[in-house]
């Protein structure tokens, strides 16, 4: 099974080790798959992630998910989350190759 220490360490290791610039992708036990743009918590059953949109990432498709947040940029695309148990993981898929959603795709697992 799937546990904490794939995403709080396997991950970042073996990003490191392909040169940093990777694309994460999961599929969950009912076949689903999400393409993960960063983790950003760990719990001992779950985690949480921001994930690609499904629609892409598009012009439209990002000014679509601009809010004003309180950061120095005035607004900000805000990308969905998930919060995931690990024992619903199949798989995951550390890859150097792009997914189709975007030439910008990369994982940032910092949080």
């Amino acid at each position: 099974m799937i546990t904490q220490s794939v995403f709080d360490e396997v991950i970042d290791n073996h990003a490191s080790s392909m040169g940093g610039d990777v694309s994460v992708e999961i599929q969950l036990v009912d076949g689903s798959v999400l393409n993960l743009k960063r983790v950003v918590s760990t719990e001992a059953d779950y985690f949480v992630a921001e994930i690609y949109p499904v629609e892409g990432m598009s012009e439209e498709a990002l000014k679509s998910r601009e809010r004003p947040l309180v950061t120095d940029d005035p607004t900000s695309v805000v990308f969905d989350r998930i919060i995931v148990a690990y024992e619903s993981i199949r798989w995951v898929r550390i890859s150097v190759k792009r997914t189709d959603l975007s030439t910008t795709l990369g994982f940032n697992s910092s949080r």
